[in-house]
């Protein structure tokens, strides 16, 4: 009797055991089509937070998933960029967008400005997100080699497909972007491409790619295989393809709209034309891009890119509009 009630009990537990592995099994199996049904599109942005970037990157926040922000040397550093970049759109007037912030990789070596003199007083400014922040911001830590890879990864990890827009030079794209290939959907881009583009003029490269050549050759190499596509803007038009502090004046006053109107407004002399330098231009560069990222039909193939199919007024309405459209309907001006 005793030896019967241990082998029915060894049995019994055996098969316990084993409704338990099913049962594991079973679950994770959902968890996965769980997973999969919730997974949608999303978007990861690659900038060097200069000030047509701070003007692209809330057009993006406020109409689609961004799965995460990439910080990549250009005219701004790394790390002072994410921490500028976080603490404008975070910030409670912001509403907090909840995007990771990512910082990038910085030039291999120590890149000579000497050919750039606007850009340190730029990059002075644009570390504290236009001057909006008083005092210097404290740098996030840099990634280590192969951190910044994984850290996208996971970032996309429950997308179903994934968008890149790319403002800024190629030195963080060319590491992270391979790892990534089967979820990428489209690249889109600001400037023209390397080569092939016969609107370009000879020897005269956009400074995303110029200011890293060696990325932007490999990083022309690897979009060969993708969908990729270049946005330029029009030059030379009057009226021009420009910000105008319309633009920004017509901003909500709150949350994320609120708290680029604010930062835009405190140093119009890095964005708004009759506000610039002598000699210095500003166009709806990044904007141009991000607004084709939400809206392609609006834009035209010339040569090997892609520019405004129409009006600079209507292209700047839209960038407001789309803005707006972070707040609540009833709070977007009218």
């Amino acid at each position: 009797m005793s030896h019967r009630m241990t082998s029915w009990s060894v049995r019994l537990l055996g098969l316990l055991a084993c409704l338990c592995v099913v049962s594991a099994l079973l679950g994770a199996t959902a968890t996965r089509a769980a997973a999969a049904t919730d997974a949608r599109p999303c978007v990861v942005i690659d900038t060097d937070y200069s000030s047509d970037d701070m003007m692209a990157i809330p057009v993006v926040l406020a109409n689609r998933r961004v799965a995460a922000i990439i910080t990549t040397e250009g005219a701004t550093r790394p790390g002072r960029a994410a921490t500028a970049l976080s603490r404008l759109f975070a910030a409670p007037a912001a509403d907090g967008f909840g995007t990771p912030v990512l910082v990038g990789l910085r030039y291999p070596g120590q890149r000579d400005l000497t050919s750039y003199g606007w850009l340190p007083p730029i990059r002075l400014l644009m570390e504290q997100s236009n001057g909006f922040f008083s005092d210097p911001l404290d740098p996030a830590p840099s990634a280590y080699r192969g951190q910044l890879e994984r850290r996208v990864v996971r970032a996309v990890a429950g997308c179903s497909s994934v968008s890149l827009l790319v403002t800024g030079p190629f030195t963080s794209f060319v590491r992270y972007s391979p790892l990534i290939r089967d979820r990428i959907d489209r690249v889109v881009m600001q400037g023209k491409p390397l080569r092939g583009d016969p609107t370009q003029t000879p020897g005269k490269l956009s400074f995303n790619c110029e200011y890293d050549l060696a990325a932007c050759r490999l990083a022309f190499r690897q979009l060969s295989s993708l969908h990729a596509t270049w946005v330029d803007v029009i030059r030379h038009t009057v009226p021009a393809y420009s910000p105008s502090l319309a633009m920004v004046t017509g901003l909500g006053t709150r949350g994320l709209p609120g708290a680029l109107r604010a930062a835009l407004l405190n140093h119009p002399q890095t964005w708004l034309p009759e506000a610039l330098a002598p000699g210095a231009s500003s166009y709806l560069w990044d904007q141009s891009a991000a607004l084709y990222l939400l809206e392609p039909q609006l834009f035209a193939t010339v040569g090997a890119h892609k520019e405004a199919a129409v009006s600079a007024a209507r292209l700047q309405a839209l960038w407001t509009t789309k803005i707006n459209n972070a707040l609540p309907p009833a709070a977007r001006p009218a």
